[in-house]
């Protein structure tokens, strides 16, 4: 059975990675922005105990997701470079195999 790689679509689909990797930061950046206003509205409007334990609570969730953020836009990045690279080594085997079969062809034709 063959099988056939389209390595434009395999590098286009690294692009895509990367360029989502990258969304993913601007939306943790503008989430973060979103709360961090609220919280500093809501503890300079409140002082009670219990509302200051929801503001902390709400600042340790950003940094979890700050944390699952990083971790998201690397695993893309990885996975972009790794669909980028297969990319090149399918072009590569591709043309070595071209190349082999042109020679294959030329030698016998020389005979």
């Amino acid at each position: 059975m063959k099988m056939h790689v389209d390595p434009d679509r395999i590098e286009e689909l690294g692009r895509q990675l990367k360029n989502f990797s990258y969304n993913i930061e601007d939306m943790y950046q503008y989430v973060y922005n979103m709360v961090t206003r609220l919280v500093e509205t809501v503890e300079a409007k409140y002082h009670e105990s219990y509302v200051r334990a929801n503001t902390r609570a709400l600042k340790e969730a950003l940094g979890r997701l700050r944390n699952n953020t990083e971790t998201a836009y690397r695993n893309l990045q990885d996975l972009a470079m790794f669909a980028i690279n297969s990319a090149s080594g399918y072009r590569e085997k591709e043309y070595q195999i071209a190349n082999r079969s042109r020679k294959t062809h030329w030698k016998h034709r020389n005979r």
